[in-house]
């Protein structure tokens, strides 16, 4: 059987089957662009998050069901980077479905794997579940959403008391699985005694905050005076600000988130990236809930030179 060439061919085919064929080149070709931008690219081309080197606003607590309005809403504010003490307990769809979101936002996620089954309090003291966290970390550690594992939240408090061996023990073991992830601790250490639980041989990044009832009060002047005696390396730091009302506690004063913003950001010059805590709470109320909150937070001008 005879074999006919491209030239050939193309001088048999009608005029109309002519042009479908070159429809069908020009579709092809748009096909293979598009699939060589996402080799060049890669999946994570549609989404984006700060950097370190950004002014990091960070809102606590925001949870899986967060409407679609109130995601616009926080990105418009300005916040681009979320966190949720729930995470380890959604499934995986839930995880992906958030972390997809965020991502198309522009934020990026804090993941908090400071409770159990990775971060375990037991008879004897705290136990750190290696498998745990190495299923969840190589899991989600290649998420271009992902901004820091949290690995403790106050550690230095009365009902915690997590030992800086342990500590330095669970950063060491996330940077084996994932060397350049950031390690994110939370720390609210007030007096010179709670630095026994403090090193900075644990973390990238450090969130400070210390949450009281008078704005400023004299926890929060001695969460930067002590502090800045005991740090004794440059890195990150972010100041959260208390923008929650606690169960049987008086209601935040009507202007203290202004207060802390002023005291923490315009007093002091320890660093441009704020958090807030908290969009919402269970069972104290956040932002999300409470009318008082979303009018401060919604009337406060978080800007920087």
């Amino acid at each position: 059987m005879k074999l006919l060439n491209m030239k050939t061919l193309m001088q048999k085919m009608s005029f109309r089957s002519q042009i479908n064929y070159a429809k069908f080149d020009f579709n092809l070709m748009l096909i293979l662009v598009f699939l060589s931008a996402v080799v060049f690219f890669g999946p994570s081309s549609a989404f984006s998050k700060p950097s370190l080197n950004d002014r990091l606003v960070l809102m606590w607590q925001v949870q899986k069901d967060i409407s679609d309005e109130d995601l616009k809403f926080l990105k418009e504010k300005g916040v681009n980077l979320v966190q949720s003490f729930n995470i380890l307990k959604w499934t995986e769809e839930e995880i992906q479905n958030y972390l997809d979101r965020m991502g198309k936002n522009g934020m990026g996620v804090i993941m908090s794997i400071d409770k159990a089954p990775i971060l375990n309090r037991t008879a004897s003291g705290w136990s750190y579940n290696y498998t745990k966290a190495a299923e969840f970390i190589n899991r989600w550690k290649n998420h271009p959403s992902i901004f820091a594992w949290h690995i403790c939240d106050e550690p230095s408090s009365a009902n915690k008391k997590i030992p800086v061996s342990l500590q330095e023990e669970i950063y060491r073991h996330i940077k084996s699985l994932d060397p350049a992830g950031q390690v994110f601790i939370s720390w609210n250490g007030t007096v010179d005694e709670h630095y026994n639980f403090f090193s900075e041989k644990a973390f990238d990044m450090l969130d400070i905050h210390a949450y009281v009832n008078d704005y400023p009060g004299h926890r929060q002047k001695n969460l930067i005076e002590i502090f800045k005696r005991h740090r004794t390396r440059i890195y990150p730091v972010l100041i959260t600000i208390s923008v929650h009302n606690r169960q049987n506690r008086p209601k935040l004063p009507s202007d203290a988130v202004r207060q802390q913003y002023e005291f923490f950001f315009k007093q002091n010059n320890l660093t441009r990236s704020i958090g807030f805590y908290g969009w919402k709470l269970s069972p104290n109320t956040g932002i999300k809930d409470d009318s008082g909150l979303i009018r401060q937070f919604m009337d406060l001008q978080f800007k920087f030179p």
